[in-house]
Order: structure tokens, then sequence, then C-alpha cells
């Protein structure tokens, strides 16, 4: 477990909330009616890779959302990495969050923690994985690190999810050390590696679509197929409707390129190859 991963939630309102959904759940869920939904999918790409466009695109004609009670899902995420939460528990929570939300595309990119539960639960679902690039990957992620400081939920998943490697700053990222509230290259760039490797292995592969963030746009009538809907349908003109704010950093000018490529090829180079061997050239 990271340190002050049980920082949150402290508020007694949200703690309340979130232990009565846990002890209800598996007396309230009932299973998911998926007869009146065009298509059930979940889109668990990695953060900052695209998730918020594929929500976007599907937003005007299909019940879709980014992140949705995006509060008490991470609460009930972080507490299943913990092992605080059963098998069952998660189940049932998942199944009554489902039935709740009613959505035909939920994407938020952390749900990948559970993947192998959606995968037993949902039988019908398809799943889409979104990659992009370590390298462009690397200096959006620290700037959303950045720009989600005031969000304690955030700066809570963001410990438990890099902050559990444990790794030290190298004198070559000195720079972002200084910063604060930032992780070195090597645990995010594991924490790519762990979530790719993840979905992959959770998701057969007859029910999983892999989209690297740069080729939305040019894939998208694979992804109609893929999903059984019409390609008139999705929203071509969102397919960049999740692109961030201005950078508070630059990566390039903070850490030499040469180390951060170095970092790359070791701690994800083999995965990133299938998808990205222009990057590791």
């Amino acid at each position: 477990m990271a340190v002050g991963a049980r920082e949150w939630p402290s508020d007694w309102r949200t703690k309340l909330r979130v232990r009565g959904q846990a002890m209800l759940a598996p007396l309230l869920a009932r299973r998911a009616d998926v007869g009146g939904r065009r298509v059930h999918a979940f889109a668990l790409g990695l953060p900052r890779s695209g998730t918020h466009s594929l929500a976007g695109m599907f937003d005007a004609e299909f019940r879709a959302a980014h992140e949705p009670a995006l509060v008490d899902t991470i609460a009930h995420v972080m507490s299943w990495n913990r092992g605080e939460r059963s098998r069952g528990q998660m189940r049932a929570l998942l199944r009554w969050r489902d039935r709740r939300l009613g959505l035909e595309l939920e994407a938020a990119h952390y749900l990948h923690h559970v993947a192998p539960l959606l995968v037993e639960e949902f039988p019908a679902a398809r799943f889409v994985l979104t990659v992009r690039d370590p390298l462009s990957w690397l200096s959006s992620e620290i700037n959303q690190n950045l720009r989600s400081a005031a969000y304690p939920f955030w700066q809570a998943l963001e410990r438990q999810r890099y902050g559990r490697y444990a790794h030290a700053f190298p004198p070559a990222e000195q720079r972002l050390a200084e910063v604060g509230g930032l992780y070195p290259l090597a645990s995010y760039l594991t924490y790519w590696r762990e979530h790719v490797h993840g979905v992959l292995e959770a998701v057969p592969a007859e029910r999983l679509l892999v989209l690297r963030t740069d080729e939305l746009d040019d894939r998208l009538p694979e992804l109609a197929e893929f999903c059984g809907v019409d390609l008139t349908l999705i929203d071509r003109s969102r397919v960049r409707a999740g692109v961030g704010h201005d950078p508070r950093l630059d990566l390039r000018e903070s850490v030499d390129l040469d180390h951060v490529r170095s970092e790359i090829t070791r701690c994800c180079g083999e995965l990133a190859s299938r998808w990205f061997p222009e990057y590791l050239a």
C-alpha cells in the first residue's frame, strides 16, 4: 500500500456513503438490464489517452459518460486495491452502479483495476483500451498531476497508483523532484506497462479493441463495427474532446530527452514497441 493511501476519504459524509453502498450493494444489486442498450462497452484506457474523447464521441446519440460517479467509484476502487472488498462485494457494487447508471458506454481509466471483474460480471460487454505513446503520455500525465493537486481524491489515487513503486528520483530528474507532487519517471512508466498489460491479460482478445490515441479519428469505422453501431451515430468532431490545458511543466526542458528515452526503454520498451516502434527506434 502506498504511503498516505488511507488518508482519503477523510470526511465523514463520504465515508458513510461509501460504506453504506458497500454494505447494501449485495442486497440491492440485480443483474443489469442490458436489453434496452444498443451497445454495452467500457473504455478503460490509460489516463490522458482518449477516454474523455471516446465518451464525447458517443454522448450525442448514446447514453455515454466519462468518469461518472467519480468520487464514490474512486473510493471503491482504492478499497478494492487495498484488499478491503471481497470479490463478491466488488462484483455486487459493479452490478449496482451499472444498473443505476444505465450507460451504454462508460469511459474511466481507473476501471482497469477491476477489469477482470467487469469481464466476468458483464459477459456481453465490449472493452476499448486506448494507448498513448509513453513520451507524450508522460508529459500529459505529469501536467495533469499538477492540475489535480487541489483535489484530494485524485491525489489519493495518484499516491496509490505511483507511490506504491517506491522509486527514488535519480539525479537526472532533480527538477521534477523540486516541483513537488510528482513521481519519478520510472513510477509513471511502470504503471503504463502494468495498466496496459493488465487489461490485455484480463480481457479476452475477441472482446477487446486496442486503439492508439493518435489513430482514434482514422479508426472510427473499426470502432463502430467493433461496438456494433452505425458509424454515423459517432460524433467525429469530439475526437479531441479530452485535450488538456496549457502545460505547467515542459518535460523536455526539465529532463534530458536521452534519459527519458532510456527510462521508457527500460521500464516499458518491450510492450510499447508493439504499438509505438517509431518512438523506440
